[in-house]
């Protein structure tokens, strides 16, 4: 009866150093798929960043010549700048009235799609 007994313990012993091992090798996985997932997204991160960077850097050099073009056609920088001025402003206002379905939408679903996939 004690000879079954300690065999029992033993195998309590062991299966319960197989859960451990088991707990520890699924925190290790969780640990690894979360770094790898913040990886990800920070990589996307920088490089959306880095793009608009260049992007605004363009677009005010596009600007200013636009601006001076129009500014030529009218025979006045000021009237030039204006006109930009208000193309811009036109085009804020459509984007802050279609912000959700042409930005906060698609920027959810990537997040979403990067996050689980």
């Amino acid at each position: 009866m004690q000879d079954q007994t300690e065999q029992l313990i033993e195998l309590a012993g062991e299966t319960l150093g197989y859960a451990r091992e088991y707990i520890d090798n699924r925190i290790d996985y969780v640990k690894l798929d979360v770094s790898e997932r913040s990886s990800i997204m920070a990589s996307y991160a920088i490089t959306i960043v880095i793009c608009a960077f260049l992007m605004m850097i363009a677009m005010a050099m596009g600007l200013v010549a636009l601006g001076l073009f129009l500014g030529s056609l009218f025979g006045n920088y000021a009237l030039g700048f204006l006109a930009v001025m208000g193309i811009c402003f036109l085009i804020m206002l459509i984007v802050f009235i279609l912000r959700k379905p042409l930005i906060m939408s698609p920027i959810l679903s990537l997040l979403i799609n990067k996050m689980y996939k």
